[in-house]
């Protein structure tokens, strides 16, 4: 996979915290070795009678000569 200058972008969410959680560890578990995570963003909000949460992921691949 080529990799971006500019990083890449992972948007979870979930109407239950511990469910968005579970996925954002799962998905941190299976990125790449040559991935660095730059940063993580959450948020919450109303949605409809109960709330929306979100986790903002922004990592990027690494050529082996950044290391």
């Amino acid at each position: 996979m080529e990799s971006s200058p500019h990083g890449k972008v992972r948007l979870m969410t979930s109407t239950e915290p511990d469910l968005l959680q579970e996925r954002l560890n799962i998905f941190l578990s299976e990125l790449e070795e040559s991935a660095a995570v730059v940063s993580i963003q959450y948020s919450s909000s109303t949605h409809g009678s109960g709330v929306l949460y979100s986790a903002f992921v922004y990592y990027k691949l690494l050529d082996t000569a950044e290391w």
